[in-house]
């Protein structure tokens, strides 16, 4: 059986690991926590692959953290203090995920921009829509996206009430054709289509073309 298990007392981060039975591990851990972590007064923690929560036994405040480390995405809590507990309580933690930049400053200041572009709130609430999200610092994917869809919101409000191109508005009543508009064409090959297209507004419709038409200047 693997057991995986780790502490980190008082700001000061200790783990280790090993193949060991569970009595094996308590005895190690209970070794390990007087040898590394003697002010946590800890008496054992340890978690066995496959079970659904740690166990950790302490007297006093603790922060514990677990890893596995043959399976980066098989861990548990982070961090779990334990305030004032009477000797010998036994806690459970739930599995969670364990950040890569834990107790990194200037990695954590990193990590707290890089929430920030995406829309991260501190009380752990999603923003939306994205165009309310934090306006200091903003990926440049996230900026493109909310540049797109008000340019296409624009464009669809002058389509309604514009004078270009509104003898088309019959054929084409919104800026992206529904799907039932564009059924008629779906059977039709590009130049189908666009002798079609031409038939019933007097445009020429070369855009499917535009690609295979040399645009250099020719005397």
């Amino acid at each position: 059986m693997f057991v995986g298990y780790a502490i980190l007392a008082h700001g000061v981060p200790t783990a280790w690991w090993k193949d060991v039975t569970t009595a094996e591990a308590k005895e190690e851990i209970q070794t390990k926590c007087r040898e590394c972590a003697p002010l946590a007064d800890v008496q054992y923690v340890a978690w066995a692959k496959g079970d659904q929560h740690a166990k950790a036994k302490a007297k006093s405040t603790l922060v514990v953290s677990f890893v596995n480390p043959r399976d980066a995405k098989e861990v548990l809590s982070t961090k779990l203090t334990i305030r004032n507990h009477p000797s010998k309580t036994e806690l459970y933690l739930p599995r969670g995920p364990i950040p890569a930049h834990l107790g990194v400053p200037g990695n954590e200041l990193a990590d707290e921009h890089a929430k920030r572009a995406i829309g991260w709130r501190s009380d752990k609430q999603h923003v939306s829509p994205p165009d309310e999200r934090f306006s200091d610092r903003v990926l440049r994917s996230a900026a493109e996206r909310m540049i797109k869809k008000s340019l296409k919101g624009k464009w669809a409000h002058s389509w309604k009430i514009g004078k270009h191109g509104s003898h088309l508005r019959r054929w084409l009543p919104v800026v992206e054709p529904a799907r039932t508009a564009m059924k008629r064409y779906s059977d039709l090959s590009a130049a189908q289509s666009a002798g079609l297209f031409q038939a019933r507004t007097s445009k020429i419709g070369l855009n499917h073309f535009l690609a295979s038409i040399d645009r250099a200047d020719t005397e």
